[in-house]
Formats: structure tokens, C-alpha cells, sequence
């Protein structure tokens, strides 16, 4: 018979095995994850870690109530998490959006729930080749999606228009696919040279040249930044471990991949088979400077140095944000929402001035050491200085006591990984990014774990503690997985409603946003649409409630339109004013920018100012002689000056502008369009003729 101490070992052993394979399915599955529901596929990718990882936690608290020794690793690099975790709760006090400052905080505990699961399960290098396996085939399954978009046999942004434009794969973004395998290289070339496995090789070396294939077309600066940096990690890792010998002993399998790199970039550059038929070029003439690195050092050169550029205006605009909160910061995930309002402020400064492109979205800074500064200020600069510095150290010292050359040189391909990452950040944002961060903190955890020598830091926990420790792990992840299915409904609420939003079904569209927002822990989002569909359903005043509550919640440039002309409405024309000369101030597109000040003229009149407000029109007219509303206003203003003779012409010519823009408009409501575009040509259609009407009634009048 089976003894209670036998029967829990088993049950210890059997439980560990579930983990690990689950472990390796989340590495295989994550990255690939997405939902055409959701707003973005970043999201997805983050809900389904919460619940996924909140299941694995109690499965590793269970396994520890059966476990003999009740040992914990904790390693060394907890001390680091702690502190960044304490610097992001103290960021709260300045920030607009708590609730948005909470939601990162959690996410940087799931991110280290996977270090230590990780930590805690991975035992032996074997192990620990099976997770990079899945994080690489993974990987090849992003890869293959995005090659088959480069080519146009599967949809991307574009419908099925082949070339680099159209790779987002299932990462969302060509340049989030790039970081992902960028990260993933040397692990690849070390994991291909060690292996004995002919199939292993095989398959790998193949994933690594598509991986190298796709880095071309794509072009991510900031992901060839991270490679050269982790090659020069790399060549002076193998020198200082002396795992040269244990190289040159396989020289077939290193020729053979440097064989495939030089064919993946040979097929890759101009002028190749595929790039004659995809109209994509590695290089032109003017590249030569630079050499074999000319695709990473010129753009960065370019872009940093000789134009500055929309990312170093984000960077000088978080600088903007950490001088009012130098200490603790505007709040952890708050740079974006009060990006536009900074914005505002910058440039209008000197340093401002040759500045002022329009952005579309300042969602991040292309910087993560620049963000992390303006959300955490000085506290969470100095935790995030300590953290990297004090975990290269043990990184280091780490490897420096592997005593198999293979442990060394796979070890050293994965700090070039986490060097990669961390050299990417310097000009993207792979910290917000569900995939890259899941590779960073897996090669994290695989060079902390027993696969490269014992933990630093373990804890043993005695039996009533385990219960307790369990019972807390419990309601913790139960909680977090309710308030996260909970945020994944809202989101695909709020979804469904801008679809009904785009099409006009406004009642349709106002139900589901208050589902939507119901269910959401921060709307944000919601709150602007429900005033967007508020106003087009004529409710004014409800319109203005919501859009006062996305102030410092969610910010778009439409927005404080949008609250403009509301007091413009109201006859509250101070407050119109003040937000229309703000929305200016931020640097909107042309159009806005022209609709705007339009308003602005308009508030003047109403203000009784003639002489400001014609001085407005004229400077939308001189932009664009076809503004029809701004004629009109135009027309308006002779006819008060008693001119009916001037006022008669341009209300004609107004009349001429809009008929020829009706007409187009029309013509265009013909053919086949998403949604959205027929959804805004049908309120641009109904506009014109509601002007056409006015313009027409204006004549009959001044006859």
C-alpha cells in the first residue's frame, strides 16, 4: 500500500510536469494569440496572460501545499521588481488616471509571475531548450503570417496588397514582429550549433533565415540596433567564457548558418527574384557610406541627428512632463494621456518651434527610459538604473560559475537577447509590448533558473504559511482574471459600438457603450464615444457630462474640438475659445487646423468682434479657397457691412464649391467602401446639402 508521503511525492512530480508543459504552450501560443473583437491585438495578447498565467500560479500554489521542502525561488531580481513596483504605486499621487496607473501595476506583476514560474519550474538545459523552442515556433507561426501578407496571399492592413506596408502579422505592428525575432536571433544561431538533432537543426536554421529574411523588407532600425549589440555581446561573451574551441568543433554547423544569413540577405536585397515582382528595394545609390550596417546607421542618422523628427519630439515632451514631476512622475501608463496637453505647452516654447508635425497619437514615447522617467520620475529612473545594472551583475556572475562550455555559450546568446531588448527600448517601446516583453522576461527567468546553476535566493515555507501563502495567490489571481474577462467584454462592447457608431445605428451604438462601460475597471474610451454618440443623437448636454469625464482619462484632438463647439453651442464662449486656442496649440492636421479656427471666427462673431473674426476667415481662406463654410461666414460679414453685392458673390461661389463637393461625394457613396469611409461620406453628404439649403436661402433673401 501507497504511504500518504509517497502518494504526495508522486502527486508533487506529476503536478510540476503539468506546469512545465503548460508553461511551454503559453510560450508557444501567446504571441500568436488575437481576436478580431478587440481593439488591438496587444490587448488580446494581455488578457489571455492574465487568465492563462493566474491558472498556472494556482497550479504552482497547489504543488507547493505537496510539496516535502516547501522551497521558494525567489532569485536575486526580485529586489529590482520590488522597487520598480513601489516607484509605479507612489506614481499614483500625480496621476490623472489612477486607474490607468493600477492596470500597469498588475501587469508587471504578471510579467514577474512568469519570471518565477519560469524560475520555479525550468530545471535542466534540456528544459530549458524546450521553452525557447516554443518561443521560436512561435515565432516562425508570426513570421509565416507576415510573409504570406509581404506577398499578398493573406490580408493585411491593405486587403491583400503585397509588400512591406502590409506586414503586421499577428503581432499588429510590422516593427512588433521585428523586436520579437531580433530578441530570439542568437538563441536561434547558438540553440542550431549546439544541437545534435539533425531535424533540430534542420528546422531551426530554416526558421532563423526567414527570421533574417523578414528583417529586410520590414526595416525596424531599432530591432537591427538591438542585433549588433547583441552580436557584440555574443563575440565578447564567447571570448571571455572561452567557448571558442567548442565553436570551431562545430564548424559545419556555424558555416552552415552563416550560409543561410548570406542567402536570406542575398534573396532579400535588390535586386532579388522577390523584390522585382514586390517593388521593395534593400538600398539605393545614396547608401554606401555606411556599408553592410547603412539600413540601421543612416535612418537613425537621418532621423535623430539631421531632422529630429516626430520621436524626438515625444522625447523632449516627456522631459516636459518629468520637469513638472520630477520625483514621482505624471503616473505609471498617464505619458499618453496627457501627451497632447504637454504637447500644447512644448511648442510653444523655443525648443518647440522647428516642431509642430502633426502626430497622429502619442501613445508612447519610442523611448522606454524617456517615458519611464516622465511617469516615475527620479524614484522609478533610479529603481530601473539599479535594476538593469544590479541584474547584468548577477547575469554575469551567473554564467561566470557555468562550468559546461555549453551552458556558457547558450547563456551567453541569451543575455545578447536581453541586451537586444535593451537597446531596442532606446528607440521603441517593447516594454508595452505582451510578446516582447514575455521573450524578455523568459530569458530572464531561463538564465536565473536551475538549468544554469543553483538560485541565489530561496525561501522555505513551513506548512502554515503554505496554506496562507496559497489562500492570498487565490483570491489574488481570481480577482485579477474576473476584472480581466470583465475588461475583455467591455472592450469588445465598445468595439461593437463603433461599428454601430460608423454606420449610424446611434441607439444600437449607445447600448453597447454603456455595456461597455459597465463592465470596464477605466472606460477611458468609452467615455469619448458616448459623447460622440450622445451629441449625434442630439443630446447636448449629456454629450458634454461624458466628454468632461475623458478629460484625463482619454484625450484625442477631437476631443477638446468637440468640447469647443459644445460651448460654442452653449453660448459659453470663453470656455470655447480657451479650448479652441488649446486644440490649435497642439499641432492638428490641416483640416482640423482649418475647422478650428472656422470656430474660432465664429465665437468672435458671436463676440461681436467683425474685425478678429473676418481676420480668421481670411486666414482659412488664404489656406484653402474652398473652405465653403468659412465663404459663407465670409458672406456674412459683407452683408452686415451693408456690401450685398460682395456678399451675393461669395455666397455664389460658395454655392459653386459645394455643388462640385456634393457631386463627388456622391459619386463616391457608388462604389464599395469599409464602413467606417461610408459612414463619413454619408455625414459629409448630409452637411453639404444642409449648407447648400442655407447658402440657397441666403440668395432668395438678398435679391
Amino acid at each position: 500500500m501507497i504511504s500518504m508521503t509517497e502518494w504526495m511525492r508522486g502527486f508533487h512530480i506529476s503536478l510540476k510536469s503539468v506546469r512545465r508543459w503548460l508553461l511551454y504552450f503559453f510560450a508557444l501560443t501567446m504571441p500568436m494569440v488575437i481576436f478580431l473583437g478587440n481593439t488591438e491585438y496587444g490587448y488580446t495578447k494581455t488578457i489571455y496572460t492574465f487568465i492563462y498565467i493566474s491558472v498556472l500560479v494556482l497550479l504552482w500554489a497547489a504543488d507547493l501545499t505537496f510539496s516535502e521542502d516547501g522551497k521558494v525561488k525567489l532569485t536575486a531580481l526580485s529586489v529590482p521588481v520590488a522597487l520598480l513596483f513601489v516607484s509605479g504605486l507612489l506614481s499614483i499621487v500625480n496621476a490623472s488616471s489612477k486607474g490607468v496607473v493600477l492596470q500597469g501595476l498588475a501587469l508587471l506583476v504578471y510579467f514577474y509571475l512568469i519570471y518565477f514560474l519560469i524560475v520555479n519550474t525550468i530545471e535542466t538545459r534540456s528544459e530549458a531548450n524546450k521553452l525557447l523552442y516554443a518561443l521560436l515556433a512561435s515565432g516562425l507561426g508570426a513570421s509565416i503570417y507576415g510573409l504570406l501578407q509581404f506577398i499578398g496571399m493573406a490580408r493585411g492592413p491593405y486587403g491583400f496588397r503585397p509588400g512591406p506596408q502590409s506586414i503586421i502579422s499577428v503581432m499588429g505592428n510590422q516593427n512588433y514582429l521585428a523586436g520579437y525575432i531580433s530578441y530570439l536571433f542568437f538563441p536561434a544561431v547558438i540553440l542550431i550549433v549546439l544541437s545534435d538533432s539533425k531535424v533540430v537543426k534542420t528546422f531551426f536554421t530554416t526558421v532563423l533565415g526567414l527570421f533574417f529574411f523578414l528583417l529586410f523588407p520590414i526595416g525596424a532600425r531599432g530591432a537591427w540596433l538591438g542585433i549588433v549589440f547583441g552580436l557584440v555581446v555574443t563575440l565578447v561573451g564567447i571570448s571571455l567564457t572561452g567557448t571558442w574551441e567548442l565553436l570551431t568543433r562545430r564548424k559545419i554547423s556555424v558555416a552552415i548558418v552563416i550560409l543561410v544569413l548570406i542567402v536570406a540577405y542575398l534573396f532579400a536585397s535588390a535586386p532579388g527574384p522577390l523584390n522585382s515582382v514586390l517593388s521593395y528595394s534593400a538600398g539605393n545609390g545614396d547608401e554606401s557610406g555606411w556599408g553592410v550596417f547603412t539600413p540601421i546607421v543612416r535612418p537613425i542618422v537621418n532621423r535623430l541627428i539631421k531632422k529630429g523628427g516626430a520621436r524626438v519630439e515625444d522625447w523632449h515632451i516627456a522631459m516636459e512632463m518629468f520637469k513638472d514631476h520630477p520625483f514621482l512622475g505624471i503616473g505609471l501608463g498617464n505619458y499618453k494621456i496627457n501627451f497632447l496637453d504637454y504637447r500644447a505647452e512644448f511648442l510653444q516654447t523655443e525648443a518647440g518651434g522647428s516642431y509642430g508635425e502633426y502626430i497622429p497619437r502619442g501613445a508612447q514615447a519610442h523611448n522606454e527610459y524617456v517615458q519611464f522617467l516622465a511617469e516615475l520620475g527620479l524614484l522609478g529612473a533610479a529603481a530601473i538604473v539599479f535594476a538593469i545594472t544590479f541584474s547584468g551583475y548577477v547575469l554575469i556572475r551567473r554564467l561566470a560559475v557555468v562550468k559546461d562550455g555549453e551552458g556558457r555559450l547558450l547563456g551567453t546568446a541569451l543575455l545578447a537577447g536581453i541586451v537586444g531588448f535593451l537597446v531596442h527600448s532606446t528607440v521603441s517601446f517593447p516594454a508595452h509590448l505582451p510578446a516582447s516583453s514575455l521573450v524578455f522576461v523568459s530569458l530572464l527567468g531561463l538564465l536565473n533558473s536551475a538549468a544554469f546553476g543553483e538560485t541565489d535566493i530561496q525561501v522555505k515555507v513551513g506548512k502554515t504559511a503554505k496554506y496562507a501563502l496559497a489562500g492570498v495567490l487565490v483570491v489574488l489571481v481570481v480577482t485579477v482574471s474576473v476584472f480581466a474577462y470583465r475588461d475583455w467584454r467591455a472592450n469588445v462592447l465598445m468595439g461593437e459600438g463603433k461599428k454601430q457608431l460608423q454606420v449610424g445605428h446611434y441607439r444600437l451604438s449607445r447600448e453597447s457603450f454603456l455595456k461597455s462601460e459597465s463592465l470596464d475597471f477605466q472606460p477611458r474610451q468609452t467615455y469619448y464615444y458616448l459623447g460622440v454618440v450622445e451629441r449625434q443623437l442630439g443630446n447636448d448636454q449629456a454629450a458634454l457630462e461624458y466628454f468632461k469625464k475623458s478629460l484625463g482619462q482619454f484625450e484625442p484632438y477631437k476631443l477638446f474640438l468637440q468640447l469647443s463647439t459644445l460651448y460654442l453651442n452653449g453660448r459659453n464662449y470663453e470656455r470655447a475659445e480657451y479650448y479652441l486656442n488649446k486644440f490649435l496649440d497642439m499641432g492638428p492636421d490641416r483640416n482640423l487646423r482649418l475647422e478650428a479656427t472656422y470656430f474660432l471666427a465664429t465665437v468672435k462673431i458671436r463676440q461681436k468682434d467683425l474685425s478678429a473674426a473676418e481676420g480668421l476667415i481670411d486666414k482659412v481662406l488664404d489656406q484653402d479657397p474652398n473652405y465653403e463654410r468659412a465663404l459663407i461666414v465670409k458672406g456674412d460679414i459683407y452683408r452686415y457691412r451693408g456690401k450685398v453685392i460682395q456678399a451675393r458673390e461669395t455666397w455664389e461661389r460658395a454655392l459653386t464649391v459645394i455643388e462640385r463637393k456634393l457631386s463627388g461625394v456622391k459619386s463616391d457613396l457608388t462604389g464599395t467602401m469599409p464602413l467606417q469611409r461610408y459612414e463619413e461620406l454619408r455625414s459629409r453628404k448630409e452637411v453639404l446639402e444642409k449648407e447648400r439649403d442655407a447658402v440657397e436661402e441666403k440668395l432668395s433673401e438678398t435679391r
